[in-house]
C-alpha cells in the first residue's frame, strides 16, 4: 500500500495511464460508461468514448456497438453493476455479443465515501451471481485486460476489477 497526497492509503499503481490506455485501445474499438473520478485520467485519452447517463445505458451502447461489429469496453464503478444486471443478461448474454466491464472497486478503503462500502462487500458476489468471469487488475495487470478481451471475443461477459490507486487519479 502507498499513500495519496492527503496521507490516505491506496493500493499500488499497476502501470502508467498512457500504457493502460494503449492496452485498452489496442484491444477495444469503442468505450462507454458513466464517468467516475478514478477514470479521470483515462477518459480524456480515449478517442472513441461515449458517455452514458446510467450503467444500463452504457451496456446498451456496448451492445449496439457489438451489433455493428465493434468491440466495446464499459467503464463503471462497482455500484453500477446492480443497475445494469438486466441489460447484461438480457442483451449481452442472451445474444452472446461479449463485453468487458472495467470496474472500479469503490468502498474497500475506510476513508472512501460511506455509500460505497456496501458495494465493496458484495461486488464479487454479484458478479459471480451473474456468472461473469472476474480478472483482478492489481494481480494480473495487462494480462487481466488481455484475458477479459479474449473472453469477449468468445461472446462472454467478463470484468476487470481496478482497486483504488491501481490507476492514476488526477487530483
Amino acid at each position: 500500500m502507498r499513500e495519496d497526497s492527503k496521507g490516505r492509503p491506496l493500493f499500488d499503481e499497476v502501470m502508467a495511464t498512457k500504457v493502460l490506455v494503449k492496452f485498452l485501445t489496442d484491444n477495444f474499438d469503442i468505450f462507454t460508461g458513466v464517468p467516475d473520478s478514478m477514470f479521470g485520467g483515462i477518459i480524456p485519452m480515449l478517442k472513441k468514448y461515449i458517455p452514458a447517463p446510467r450503467e444500463n445505458h452504457a451496456v446498451g451502447i456496448a451492445f449496439g456497438a457489438a451489433l455493428a461489429g465493434q468491440k466495446a469496453c464499459v467503464l463503471m464503478q462497482n455500484s453500477g453493476i446492480g443497475l445494469c444486471g438486466d441489460a447484461l443478461l438480457g442483451l449481452q448474454r442472451l445474444h452472446c455479443t461479449g463485453v468487458v466491464l472495467l470496474i472500479t472497486l469503490r468502498g474497500e478503503l475506510e476513508w472512501e465515501e460511506v455509500q460505497h462500502h456496501d458495494w465493496a462487500k458484495c461486488t464479487y458476489d454479484v458478479l459471480k451471481a451473474y456468472d461473469i468471469k472476474i480478472y483482478d487488475y492489481e494481480k494480473l495487470g495487462e494480462k487481466a485486460i488481455l484475458a477479459a478481451s479474449e473472453e469477449s471475443n468468445n461472446g462472454l461477459i467478463s470484468a476487470v476489477i481496478l482497486h483504488r490507486g491501481n490507476i492514476h487519479e488526477p487530483s
